[in-house]
């Protein structure tokens, strides 16, 4: 037994999904989800070759997604590098499901973790999926013992790191802290599209909106319509929204969310 970061991750209205797989019958949809996993193991693959050095043990068994980022208990660097590596998964994981139109519900937290082949037994993935049932939204809920040890102070390798960091992390005021699900590009200046960092984080969070606003009309139109699932559309168009205009409350209207910033990581400071 060892301990880890986790996270799990519930896929919303995956019985619909799976019965559309079904009904189109060319592989699409199974393709697209496959891809989102791929490249969050591939985010936490590119920050290996940066410094970030964390394992990563991940499942996904029909809506239910475990990952694992294992660390040495009392090794502040090692532990840095599994918190890292489980936002950098989660968050490149959250854009590529926003932008194939799956959304998903989830948890972050930590504790003694063990899998193989056949068996998953893991304190993390339980008090996860507990901080999964409370999200409500769709949304990744982080723990509150994860959020004390970033205000205390994590290594990082640089700058670049510290951007991720402070950009991760989002609190509403219902007084959840979750992870921005987008925006990343942004922070790796990713190129994509013809954009280039900022403006491609923003293409995206203006087509996410699109189709959740499509999602929430779609759904005001229906004879009986369900407005606990209208709710949990219309929280996430607040938050694109609230993105899109750069956080910016009284430009867009939206005061319930905040971003949590962390202090300057002292230790990479260049000396004076």
């Amino acid at each position: 037994m060892e301990k880890a970061v986790v996270l799990h991750a519930d896929i919303l209205g995956f019985k619909n999904i799976v019965k559309q797989a079904d009904a189109e019958g060319d592989g699409r949809i199974f393709k697209q989800l496959k891809t989102a996993l791929e490249e969050g193991v591939g985010t936490t693959q590119q920050f290996q070759k940066l410094g970030i050095q964390a394992p990563i043990r991940y499942k996904l068994f029909s809506d239910n997604l475990y990952v694992a980022f294992p660390y040495q208990d009392g090794d502040l660097q090692s532990y840095s590098d599994a918190v890292l590596s489980c936002i950098a998964f989660a968050r490149s994981y959250s854009a590529i499901m926003l932008d194939n139109q799956y959304y998903i519900r989830g948890g972050i937290s930590s504790g003694m973790d063990y899998s193989d082949d056949t068996v998953i037994f893991s304190l993390g993935l339980v008090k996860a999926y507990e901080l999964e049932l409370q999200a409500i939204y769709p949304r990744i809920l982080v723990d509150a013992d994860i959020i004390e040890r970033l205000k205390e102070g994590i290594e990082t390798p640089g700058p670049a790191f510290r951007a991720v960091v402070n950009n991760s992390i989002l609190k509403d005021k219902d007084g959840h802290y979750f992870l921005n699900p987008s925006g990343l590009s942004e922070e790796l200046n990713v190129k994509a599209h013809g954009f280039e960092g900022r403006e491609l984080n923003r293409a995206f969070l203006k087509r996410y909106y699109q189709n959740v606003q499509k999602i929430c009309n779609d759904l005001k139109q229906e004879k009986n319509p369900d407005q606990k699932i209208i709710e949990k559309y219309a929280w996430l168009l607040q938050l694109l929204i609230w993105l899109y205009t750069n956080r910016e409350n009284e430009r867009c209207g939206v005061t319930r969310f905040n971003s949590l910033r962390f202090e300057e990581d002292k230790k990479n400071e260049p000396k004076k």
